[in-house]
């Protein structure tokens, strides 16, 4: 009962705020994505490389067509 009393509180505050649910559903997809990511570690590192150098503030497209796997790797390289 203390659990389910417990879990009954906790989610009557995550439904109250709009942001946690935002994020939790990202986090959420985000993972979904990581799941499908197979393969591509050439192009993983090679964006790793390019996005973590510190000597230079640069910013990164990944663009494709529909289906070749941008977000899987954009969330690949996020959770990494």
């Amino acid at each position: 009962k203390q659990q389910i009393d417990q879990c009954v509180k906790s989610r009557i505050l995550f439904d109250s705020d709009p942001l946690q649910h935002e994020i939790l559903e990202h986090a959420i997809q985000c993972k979904t994505y990581v799941n499908k990511f197979h393969g591509r570690i050439n192009i993983l590192n090679q964006f790793k490389e390019y996005v973590m150098n510190e000597n230079e503030n640069r910013f990164c497209i990944a663009y494709g067509d529909s289906g070749f796997g941008k977000t899987s790797l954009l969330a690949k390289i996020a959770i990494d």
